[in-house]
Formats: C-alpha cells, sequence, structure tokens
C-alpha cells in the first residue's frame, strides 16, 4: 500500500529523517529523526520536563573551548572535546577554571586542555547549620586547609598542621603581602589529630624526641604557649626530659605564625633531684624553641616563663 504522502504516513515518519534545506549540524536550520533525535537552531518551549540527558550550552558555535555551562546529572565529554561535571557548572576559559555547583557542595577547580581537573579544588560544603571551606589536592583528603564555621559561626578550624593556632591569612592579589588574623580565647581545634587547645586558647607544644609535657615533680602546669592581645608569643608551664641526650630543640613553632623578628633569649631555671640551674631558652626566626646548654640526664624538669615581641603590631 502506498502512502498518499511521501514523507508522512499516517502518524508515522517514513523517510529517516527530515530537515531544513540550510541544515548543518550544530551550526543552522533543524532536523528531525525517525528515531527521535532531534535538532533545531532556536527553540522556545513552554513548559514540560527533562527525564534525562545533558543541557550544554555554548559561546558561539559549539566547539572545543566555547562550552560556557552545563547541567548533567553525569560527568561526560562533549563531542567536541570539551568535559563537563555532574551538577551545574560555569566554564571560564580566559582563566581555564570552572565552578561546579553539585548537592551542597560548591567547587572552584581548573581547567585542562578544556577538560575539569579534579585535583587541587577548593570546595564549599554546608549542610546541617555549618559551612566548610576546604582547600584541597584530592577531592575527599583534606591535605589544605580548612575553615568550618558551624552554627552560629563559633567554630573555625584548620584541618592540619602543626604548633598552629586558628587563624585567618589575608593576601594581596600578587601575594607579596598579607596580615594574619591570629584567633585565641575561646577558639577550640575540631580536628583530634591536633596539638589541643587548653584553657582561653593555650596550645600544647608537640616535643621532639627525649622531651615530654609536665613537670616530673611538683604540680606546675603543663607547657602551653599562646598569643597575647599585643601580639607577644607567651611561653609557660613545665615539660621534662626523657633522656640523658634529649634534642637540643624542644619544639619548633611554626614560623609562618609564630614568626618572631629576631631570636628571643631568657633565662629560665630547670630541676634535676632539688639541684636548680638556670639555663638559656632561645625561640629562633625560625620557630625553633632551643635549651643551652641542653640538659644531660633524664627526669630534669624544664620551667618556662618566655615572653617574646613577635614585631606583628605596631
Amino acid at each position: 500500500m502506498e502512502f498518499g504522502n511521501p514523507v508522512i504516513g499516517l502518524e508515522e515518519l517514513i523517510r529517516s529523517a527530515i530537515r531544513s534545506k540550510n541544515f548543518l549540524t550544530g551550526v543552522s536550520g533543524w532536523r528531525i529523526a525517525r528515531d527521535g533525535s532531534a535538532e533545531f537552531n532556536n527553540v522556545i518551549i513552554r513548559g514540560g520536563i527533562i527525564i534525562s540527558g545533558s543541557a550544554l550550552y555554548y559561546s558561539g558555535a559549539p566547539a572545543f573551548g566555547s562550552l560556557v555551562a552545563s547541567i548533567s546529572a553525569a560527568a561526560s565529554t562533549d563531542v567536541f572535546g570539551n568535559g563537563y561535571l555532574q551538577g551545574f557548572t560555569t566554564y571560564d576559559h580566559s582563566f581555564n577554571s570552572y565552578a561546579n555547583l553539585n548537592g551542597n557542595l560548591l567547587s572552584f577547580g581548573l581547567l585542562a586542555a578544556n577538560i575539569p581537573v579534579l585535583t587541587g579544588v577548593a570546595t564549599l560544603a554546608g549542610g546541617g547549620g555549618g559551612l566548610d571551606i576546604i582547600s584541597q589536592g584530592v577531592p575527599g583528603v583534606p591535605d589544605g586547609a580548612k575553615f568550618s564555621f558551624a552554627a552560629g559561626l563559633n567554630n573555625i578550624a584548620p584541618v592540619n598542621g602543626s604548633n598552629q593556632a586558628p587563624n585567618v591569612v589575608i593576601k594581596d592579589i600578587n601575594n607579596s603581602s598579607h596580615v594574619q588574623l591570629r584567633l585565641s580565647g575561646a577558639a577550640t581545634y575540631a580536628d583530634a589529630t591536633l596539638p589541643g587547645l587548653g584553657n582561653n586558647g593555650k596550645i600544647q607544644p608537640l616535643f621532639n624526641a627525649g622531651w615530654a609535657q609536665g613537670p616530673v615533680s611538683g604540680n606546675t602546669a603543663d607547657c602551653k604557649f599562646w598569643l597575647d592581645i599585643e601580639d607577644n608569643l607567651i611561653i609557660s608551664g613545665a615539660c621534662h626530659s626523657t633522656s640523658a641526650t634529649p634534642n637540643a630543640t624542644m619544639f619548633t613553632l611554626d614560623p609562618n605564625f609564630f614568626n618572631t623578628v629576631e631570636a628571643h633569649r631568657v633565662i629560665i631555671a630547670t630541676n634535676n633531684g632539688g639541684v636548680i640551674t638556670q639555663r638559656i631558652v632561645t625561640v629562633n626566626t625560625t620557630g625553633a624553641v632551643t635549651l643551652t646548654p641542653n640538659v644531660a640526664a633524664a627526669s630534669t624538669d624544664v620551667y618556662f616563663q618566655v615572653q617574646a615581641e613577635l614585631g606583628n603590631i605596631f
């Protein structure tokens, strides 16, 4: 039986596809195929539901390097070689970067050959009334810095590092100068792998070999350090040697946050079995806290009362 219409029979498309005379894939015209696929140059749709697939937006004609935004249920690569991510993503080819919103996670990363790079990503994660800001090297592994703002914006906690107080560093656009805002008082660490903060934001050092926290005898407080309101480094309390040849550097402060303009030397007292000896504690510009002369016996208590001006406030 022949159909009267050589293109459409009843409701069925007879030919494999129909198209406009000026149809050119990805450029102009329109095409409707029998398998249900279609391509249009300019469409206005009023209402409707998108069941699956991805929405890709280009600047100018679709091509390699012209993808500027995507909405997709899964990450993939278009026919031109542009990579796109799951979620809603915008792409800036001038700076080879992207911003991706996927669920409650907002990520900022770089493009390499128009493919999103998933390492070295900075993220904002929200939920439960809190917000985490993370700069990381590998997704899911916070090997960079993290600030966690809990409900009420009352908790700021770096993820890693040692002998550091919570801080915020503000740098200029050229990274040539910066201001450090150090936090003390009621600030607390949220990560159990970090040195704990005692009362009033006082930090317990991480001791080198041959040294341990607290005195062997007496009830002197454990050794802690902190910054006062005038930007002075305060070290107070006691520690003790656990070896006859302890490391000459008892512990090291992070010089990025407790950097002294010059070395500070303070006379302190040590106690071994009731024998009191005066020694010199030096806070070096490298952050190393050293003892001169070093002790020569285990179970020697060292009593700190050190104040060093950091010189960051004028």
